[in-house]
C-alpha cells in the first residue's frame, strides 16, 4: 500500500489489523529505505541474524511498545484510550531467528521472518494467512519491495485532493515546523497531483481506495474481494494488535474512525482554500475529480485562457511564506534547516509553478485521468468488481 498524502493509509491498514488471513505489521514498515540503509548488520560482510533482529527492534521500538508511538497516538489505544500495545521482544527475536534457520539472509527472507515473528507474537495462526500486506507508504519503498516481490498488487489510498492539500499543510504545520515551508508544499502537492498514476506507470496490478469510502461495508467487502480474502466484521473496526485506535495526533477528534458517515472526512476545504486556489486546482484535476466522483466545476473554454495568468500567483498557503513575519520567525529559530529552507524556498516555488503548467497542458490537451478505484457510491457491490484492474490472485 502506498499513500498520496493524508489519505487514510493508516486507517485502511488498521481495518485489516485483526483479519486472520492478512499478515501485516504495526503501521508503516519502510524496511528497505529506512532500516536497511542504516543497518550496521547489513553493512557488514557477515552478521548474526539474531543481532540484526535486535537492531531491528531497537530501531522500531515504538512498533513493539506503542507507548512510544506518540505521533500515531498509539499510546492511547483501547476503548478507554488508556492502553498500549506491548509485544514480547525476546519472543519476537526467537521466532525470527527460527524462521531464518537454514535460510539465506537476504532482505526478502529477513522481511518475511519479521512479519512471521511479529504475527506469532500476537498469537495469529500463520497457516490461515492468504496475503502479506506491506505498508510501503512511499514509492521508493515500493520500488525496492517490488524487486524482491515482483508479483505484487498495490492499493493506493486517495481522497478529495483539495481536502488532502488542506490537511497536509495545516495539520503538519501545527505539528512540526520542519513541514512549514515551500519545499514541503511542493513535495506534497506533487504527490497529490500524481495520485495513482505512478503505479500505472510501474505496470503493477493496482486500485485506489477513497478515504471517504473507508468503513462503508460495501467498500470493505469490495476491498476484501480485490485482496482475495474473506470479508470479516473486523474490517469495520480500526485496531492495532486488536486494541481500538482513534486516529493520529494530526487528526481532529471529528475524524476519529467510529463508523462511516457521509461527512466523516470533511475538513471545510472550501472555506480554507482561496477562490483562486479552488479555481486553479479544479482545472488542473477536473478529469480526476470527475473520475473519482468528487464535486467539481465543469471546465469552459475560457478557463484555458485565464489559467496561465493565475498559475504563477502564490497560492493562499504560499503567501504566508512571503510575509516578513514568517521570515523573521524562521530566522529567530536559529536553526540551520529553517534558514536553508528560506533560501531554497524560491526554487521550490518555481518548481511548483512549472508543475502546475505541466498539468495545465494535460488538461488543455484533453488528456484524461484513468485511475482505477474501489468503492464507487453509485454502484452496487456486485458491480464494483468490474472497476478493479487485473485478475484476482493470492
Amino acid at each position: 500500500m502506498v499513500t498520496t498524502g493524508r489519505t487514510g493509509s493508516d486507517l485502511l491498514q488498521s481495518l485489516l489489523d485483526s483479519h486472520p488471513e492478512v499478515l501485516t505489521f504495526n503501521g508503516i514498515l519502510q524496511f528497505y529505505v529506512e532500516f536497511a540503509p542504516i543497518s550496521l548488520c547489513l553493512a557488514s560482510e557477515s552478521f548474526e541474524v539474531a543481532d540484526l533482529f535486535d537492531e531491528f527492534v531497537g530501531h522500531f521500538i515504538h512498533r513493539f511498545n506503542s507507548r512510544y508511538d506518540f505521533v500515531e497516538r498509539k499510546d492511547h489505544l483501547g476503548e478507554d484510550r488508556a492502553q498500549t500495545l506491548v509485544l514480547d521482544t525476546s519472543a519476537f527475536r526467537r521466532h525470527a531467528v527460527g524462521f531464518m534457520s537454514g535460510q539465506e539472509p537476504s532482505k526478502r527472507n529477513l522481511l518475511l521472518a519479521i512479519y512471521g515473528a511479529y504475527n506469532l507474537c500476537l498469537s495469529h495462526d500463520l497457516l490461515a494467512t492468504r496475503i502479506l500486506f506491506h505498508h510501503a507508504h512511499r514509492l521508493d519503498e515500493l520500488d525496492l519491495f517490488l524487486q524482491d516481490f515482483p508479483d505484487t498488487s498495490v492499493l493506493v489510498t486517495t481522497r478529495d485532493p483539495r481536502a488532502t492539500f488542506v490537511s497536509g499543510i495545516e495539520n503538519w504545520r501545527k505539528f512540526s515546523q520542519d513541514h512549514d515551508n515551500e519545499r514541503h508544499l511542493y513535495v506534497y502537492i506533487k504527490r497529490i497531483l500524481e495520485d495513482s498514476e505512478p503505479c500505472a506507470l510501474r505496470s503493477v496490478r493496482y486500485a485506489a481506495v477513497r478515504l471517504e469510502d473507508l468503513l462503508r461495508e460495501d467498500t470493505m467487502r469490495a476491498i476484501a474481494d480485490w485482496l482475495g480474502v474473506s470479508f470479516r466484521p473486523s474490517m469495520l473496526e480500526s485496531t492495532w494488535g486488536g486494541l481500538h485506535w482513534y486516529g493520529d495526533r494530526l487528526s481532529d477528534d471529528s475524524l476519529k474512525p467510529v463508523g462511516w458517515t457521509p461527512d466523516r472526512t470533511d475538513n471545510n476545504w472550501r472555506e480554507r482554500l482561496g477562490a483562486i486556489d479552488r479555481y486553479v486546482l479544479n482545472y488542473l484535476m477536473v478529469s480526476r475529480l470527475e473520475r473519482y466522483d468528487y464535486p467539481h466545476r465543469r471546465v469552459r473554454w475560457w478557463d484555458a485562457l485565464v489559467l496561465p495568468l493565475l498559475i504563477p500567483l502564490p497560492l493562499s498557503y504560499e503567501r504566508r511564506f512571503l510575509t516578513p513575519s514568517y521570515v523573521v520567525a524562521k530566522l529567530k529559530e536559529r536553526d540551520l534547516r529553517s534558514v536553508l529552507n528560506l533560501f531554497i524556498g524560491p526554487w521550490y516555488y518555481f518548481r511548483r509553478v512549472v508543475l502546475f503548467f505541466g498539468y495545465y497542458l494535460r488538461t488543455t490537451r484533453g488528456r484524461s485521468f484513468d485511475g482505477v478505484w474501489i468503492g464507487s457510491p453509485e454502484l452496487p457491490f456486485e458491480s464494483l468488481r468490474s472497476r478493479v484492474s487485473g485478475p484476482r490472485h493470492t
